[in-house]
């Protein structure tokens, strides 16, 4: 009896040494993973004169660079307050709390177990009448311990998965930054649009309205007729009307400002009703190198990320191809009494190996690496989108950009124009040379000029953000 004893324990002993071997090894089945080689142009096309194709520059508070300490403060906000980068974070946690759970499958678990029983058997019954005493106690009290080996690595694949996942919720947060950061300077551009629009909207009211009076004065002293007065009075009140649809758009960019700040939407009201000049840079742009992108996109890293965990999850299906070894064990006290519970007699003790080999459920376990290797070409194709679109975003951006730059100044050389036309038009209709409907055309040119002029000097400063944005910039690198 002790020779079997002596004889198993050299068995178990042998069988931890073999144990601790394999996982010193580190067996893992599946694929390593490798970040793919991506082919990508090697400079950035550019003519513009304020962009810098080539150098590299911190991005990460690109908008301090439009000089605009409400803008600045905006933007503070939303990365402090935003409520979308705010679920990204906590989508952080949950990733993080996942890897909690994957990590500790393959660490020995241990149980404390205890329980106390006192049952009566029938007198009645089969064995009643041979038992002494027909009320049996039962204590126990005992340490149980199991530890699933995880000799193919399918556990350690998991948690690659896992570290993969938080690291791709990281880039998460950071693409939402950027995109929060993004979406609030264009909304503070549109409202700074909106006010200037509501500007050059009543100063040509203003305009029209002295015409007016002197069309009046002449109507009233018969030097023009009714039809004069009506189409002045007619193009100023189709001017006025414009003014309530100003106001409505203004309030609501507001409240989709503040809303992006984590505010209510009406917190913000009087702070930005006051009018301000639309925001723009007089500084290089950096845009660096194309290969740049790779790192400084929070959408292409999370992509690839993506992809390195994809790659992890085909060695958690292959693991299910071969045995999953484990190591059992328990040390207690039995005892049917309470007073005798501590004696070296009620100690017992049990330690056991096995393993288990789902071998008919190889069709099913092939099946499912297929999909997982499917679902690796996915990813792999989804990074390569995410680097083209990026690819993409700036080629637009910079033309854009380059684009709007000169037609702003061909809209500039014509509203200096209008403005002259109104003058002379002016003048000559006092002097008698032109009729009324002269003046009339030439003021609603110069309102239209300017409200072009307007939306171009807009239009200018939210391609700067798109720019920026398609760059990557808005986090810390």
């Amino acid at each position: 009896m002790y020779e079997k004893y002596i004889l198993s324990r050299k068995l178990f002993t042998g069988l931890l040494i073999i144990v601790a071997v394999l996982i010193n090894t580190g067996c893992r089945v599946g694929p390593d993973y490798e970040k793919p080689e991506m082919k990508v142009p090697e400079k950035f096309e550019s003519t513009l004169s304020n962009v810098e194709t080539g150098v590299s520059g911190d991005l990460s508070k690109w908008w301090t660079n439009m000089d605009d300490p409400v803008l600045n403060s905006l933007v503070s906000d939303v990365l402090q307050g935003n409520l979308d980068i705010k679920i990204a974070s906590d989508r952080i946690d949950q990733a993080q709390a996942i890897r909690g759970v994957i990590s500790g499958a393959d660490k020995p678990q241990l149980n404390v177990q205890g329980s106390a029983m006192r049952e009566s058997y029938s007198r009645n019954s089969l064995f009643g009448p041979f038992l002494p005493n027909p009320i049996v106690n039962d204590f126990i009290g005992a340490f149980a311990a199991r530890w699933e080996i995880d000799l193919f690595g399918k556990t350690a694949r998991a948690v690659e998965a896992a570290n993969a996942g938080i690291e791709a919720a990281h880039d998460n947060k950071n693409a939402v930054m950027v995109a929060m950061s993004a979406g609030v300077a264009k909304e503070y551009i549109l409202l700074r649009q909106l006010q200037k629009q509501l500007d050059v909207t009543k100063n040509n009211i203003q305009i029209q309205e002295e015409t007016i009076d002197v069309v009046q004065h002449r109507f009233e002293t018969g030097l023009v007729n009714e039809l004069v007065y009506q189409q002045a009075k007619a193009q100023l009140d189709s001017t006025k009307s414009i003014l309530p649809s100003l106001d409505t758009s203004l309030h609501q960019v507001i409240h989709r400002i503040s809303v992006l700040t984590g505010r209510e939407p009406k917190a913000l009201e009087e702070q930005l009703m006051e009018a301000g000049e639309i925001p723009a840079t007089k500084s290089m742009i950096p845009i660096g190198l194309p290969s740049d992108l790779l790192t400084r996109r929070p959408d292409v890293r999370r992509a690839e990320r993506n992809l390195a965990a994809a790659t992890a999850n085909i060695g958690v299906a292959t693991a299910d191809l071969f045995p999953r070894f484990s190591l059992t064990g328990a040390y207690g006290l039995e005892s049917t009494e309470n007073n005798n519970f501590f004696n070296s007699d009620s100690k017992y003790w049990t330690l056991a190996s096995g393993f288990s080999w789902p071998v008919l459920d190889a069709g099913i376990i092939r099946s499912n690496i297929k999909l997982q290797n499917a679902k690796q070409q996915e990813a792999m194709d989804i990074y390569t989108k995410s680097i083209l679109s990026a690819l993409e975003d700036v080629a637009n951006a910079l033309i854009a950009y380059g684009d709007e730059q000169q037609r702003m100044s061909y809209l500039e050389s014509a509203t200096a124009a209008s403005r002259r036309s109104v003058d002379l038009a002016k003048e000559r209709y006092e002097q008698g040379v032109v009729d009324f409907l002269n003046v009339l055309e030439a003021q609603r040119q110069l309102y239209q000029a300017e409200n072009v002029l307007t939306v171009s000097r807009a239009q200018l400063a939210l391609d700067l953000v798109a720019l920026y944005e398609s760059l990557g910039g808005g986090w810390d690198i």
